[in-house]
């Protein structure tokens, strides 16, 4: 899929650019809809908060969050990465801060109730906004995304049910709940939420098979025309419905958009509720990357997610000093004004004039607005919450995962929404430990005959490696090692002691290579100490390859890789620990210092006696001090070099530009022989590692000998092929074990 870049933070010329995107009916007709419903839908929300108690504020809590819309959805339709980004209140935050509502109305007195509630809005407001603010500027809102997935839909079930309470308590003024039932089944009870109900399943099925606004936006109307025709047929008074709850108000004339003054909050209250605050921060951090994942999905734009965490940070501050209520792209509006081709910064900008023009001008139709309407809407939206998890969530989730949803959806129903998330939270933790720990720490098992070091070896240490490298062990080991997976680990390294007798040669030396290992806590060092205890008891020496600085300092603290620098210093590569072990099975073999490799050994296996002394008056003698280059990678390919005395390596850069040595060479060693055959470029760097002596075959002379000398040219090819054959069968048993 081809993804198409926007831009990141909008400039003058991009902003009215993007303004007049789209065609202009398309445009103005989306964003009027898409105003009208994000006004009905914050009114909706004020009366899920403002219930109870708090019912006589509702008024207040209109004026609130409609003006919070107007500046959330100005700021967010200018500023985001997305051109198209409508922003509203929205519902998960508004549930939270439900149940916050509900605990203060229980805490506080009547003076303090409303100061108290709207300080609990504001504060949110701000600490949502400076969070994801901070997310975007430090570029950690990925982080988020590792909230375990079941438990988002744990959370977004838990929403959706405690929205369907909160839409049972505006209808009916009472919770719903098992104590509750004989109440809510009374005739009186049934008549206030049972049409609620069948509305609500209207619009899921309606809107099932025609995902549309205009599908949305003609429910809505239709659902309050016809509330309004059965009132006019049935000949009741707007006055004696209104008294009776069945509509909304009466709404005070003049503007609703005052805050209480401040001299009566309760501080102790709004504290007591940081939780759930952090709660509605979590919340919006998740749902604007998911929101912002979903619309590069469906518009294959890419956006950036961190300039959209810090545009809702910023905008959620701003509407959270004039009371707003924490909100965010609404993803559906988004995503269904993008189908018709009105992704414009002008269909969300008009849609946030809207809210505005209601406020100031609209704010008289409330007293007529039904609630058994605003009842089903809420009872849609929470039965949107749940379907998509708890019925889609069926075939899409592990059997495990499915249950953790159902797990954390009890838990909200019965003990709270703060405590279905933490146990939620909790158990995810604790099943993801119990499937990381079957994992296998030990990416690959290698002996000493598979794996080598780069040391070029003669062909008579070649001969003994093979036979004794069985004495070797390699295991390379991977991910997180903790207190799940290294007893694992010593499990299977104990079981290496307990297959003795299956072995020709007893273990001498094990390496575990950490190069995979992204850290380990201190109880797995435990497990290593035990590990270095069956070593002792075995006469097997345990090393230590490859580890990290951070990792060094664990296991230094706890004096386990006390051998391994007593035997080797500071060089602990793994090769540097494979040549180490080659090097006392040489030793052990000959039972004396390894024999003195000379270049005259390697002229007498290539060539006749009588025609050694003719091919080394050809070569050009050449000496290296310690340190000194002998050529540098990507160099022209120009000779080949025979050691004769000393020891040279060969340095490559790595993917993350550092140097490092990927062979050895010593005393009759043959270096650069592939280049001079193939006249490409030098694919290593070659540095004396000690004073050393080699001599040169250049290309020209080589071509030279071909011609006046074939038999001659012609010995040398055929040992050049035997080397290269022999380090062809080497790198291919590394292979061959490597693909197991």
């Amino acid at each position: 899929m081809k993804t198409k870049t926007t831009s990141v933070t909008p400039n003058h010329s991009s902003l009215l650019q993007d303004m007049l995107a789209g065609p202009i009916v398309a445009v103005l007709s989306a964003g009027l809809i898409s105003g009208i419903i994000t006004t009905i839908f914050t009114i909706s929300l004020v009366s899920l908060i403002f219930s109870g108690k708090l019912a006589k504020f509702v008024p207040y809590g209109v004026g609130w969050f409609l003006v919070g819309a107007v500046v959330l959805g100005l700021w967010i339709a200018l500023s985001s990465s997305y051109r198209g980004n409508v922003a509203s209140p929205q519902g998960k935050p508004a549930v939270v801060l439900v149940l916050s509502a509900a605990a203060i109305s229980a805490s506080v007195n009547a003076v303090q109730l409303l100061p108290t509630v709207c300080m609990l809005i504001v504060v949110t407001s701000l600490v949502t906004g400076i969070c994801l603010y901070l997310l975007g500027y430090f570029r950690v809102g990925n982080l988020t995304r590792f909230i375990p997935f079941p438990v988002i839909g744990g959370f977004q079930v838990g929403t959706g049910w405690l929205i369907v309470v909160g839409a049972f308590s505006v209808l009916t003024g009472h919770k719903l709940s098992i104590a509750n039932l004989a109440t809510l089944s009374t005739p009186e009870m049934l008549w206030r939420w049972v049409p609620a109900l069948l509305y609500a399943i209207v619009m899921l099925l309606v809107l099932r098979y025609k995902a549309h606004f205009m599908s949305l936006f003609v429910l809505l109307l239709g659902g309050i025309l016809l509330f309004h025709l059965v009132v006019w047929g049935m000949g009741a008074s707007y006055l004696e419905l209104r008294q009776a709850r069945w509509l909304l108000g009466p709404f005070p004339k003049g503007s609703l958009w005052q805050l209480p003054t401040m001299q009566h909050v309760s501080w102790g209250a709004i504290s007591s509720q940081t939780p759930t605050i952090l709660v509605v921060v979590l919340f919006a951090a998740t749902d604007v990357l998911l929101n912002a994942v979903a619309i590069e999905v469906a518009t294959e734009e890419r956006l950036d997610l961190d300039q959209e965490l810090k545009s809702t940070g910023l905008a959620n501050f701003a509407s959270g000093w004039v009371g707003g209520l924490t909100g965010y792209c609404a993803i559906s509006l988004c995503l269904l004004n993008h189908k018709i081709g009105a992704s414009s910064r002008l269909t969300a900008v008009m849609s946030a004039v809207v809210c505005g023009v209601f406020l100031l001008w609209g704010i008289p139709l409330l007293d007529y607005f039904p609630v058994q309407v605003l009842g089903g809407l809420l009872l849609f939206i929470g039965f949107s919450f749940m379907k998509e998890w708890l019925w889609g969530g069926w075939s899409r989730l592990h059997t495990i995962d499915y249950l953790l949803l159902l797990l954390i959806l009890v838990f909200i129903a019965s003990w709270g929404f703060l405590e279905g998330v933490s146990a939620g939270l909790l158990i995810a933790m604790a099943i993801f430990i119990v499937n990381y720990s079957r994992t296998n720490v030990i990416k690959l098992e290698l002996s000493g005959a598979e794996l080598r070091s780069n040391r070029e070896r003669r062909p008579e240490e070649t001969l003994v490696l093979d036979e004794k490298g069985q004495q070797i062990h390699v295991m390379k080991l991977q991910g997180f090692v903790f207190f799940g997976t290294a007893n694992h680990l010593l499990e299977q390294y104990r079981d290496l002691f307990e297959t003795e007798t299956g072995r020709k040669l007893p273990l001498r030396f094990v390496m575990l290579d950490f190069r995979a290992v992204t850290g380990i806590d201190s109880s797995a060092t435990a497990s290593f100490r035990q590990m270095i205890q069956s070593s002792s008891a075995y006469e097997t020496q345990l090393l230590f390859a490859n580890v990290s600085e951070d990792i060094g300092r664990i296991l230094d603290a706890q004096g386990l890789r006390a051998t391994t620098l007593s035997l080797l210093g500071d060089k602990t590569h793994l090769n540097d620990c494979l040549e180490w072990c080659e090097e006392q099975l040489l030793l052990e073999a000959s039972h004396t210092a390894p024999k003195e490799h000379s270049f005259a050994l390697v002229l007498a296996d290539m060539f006749r006696e009588e025609d050694v002394e003719h091919f080394r008056d050809v070569l050009i003698r050449k000496e290296f001090a310690e340190g000194e280059v002998l050529f540098t990678e990507n160099a022209e390919s120009d000779a080949l070099y025979f050691i004769e005395k000393g020891q040279v390596a060969a340095w490559i850069s790595n993917p993350f530009g550092q140097q490092e040595r990927i062979r050895s060479f010593g005393v009759g060693a043959i270096i650069g022989e592939m280049g001079l055959y193939t006249q490409a470029p030098r694919s290593a760097t070659l540095i004396a590692v000690e004073d050393s002596v080699l001599f040169l075959l250049t290309k020209e002379t080589l071509d030279q000998l071909e011609k006046e000398q074939p038999l001659l040219a012609s010995s040398f090819h055929h040992y050049i092929a035997r080397v290269l054959a022999e380090r062809l069968g080497q790198a291919n048993n590394v292979l061959k074990f490597l693909l197991k």
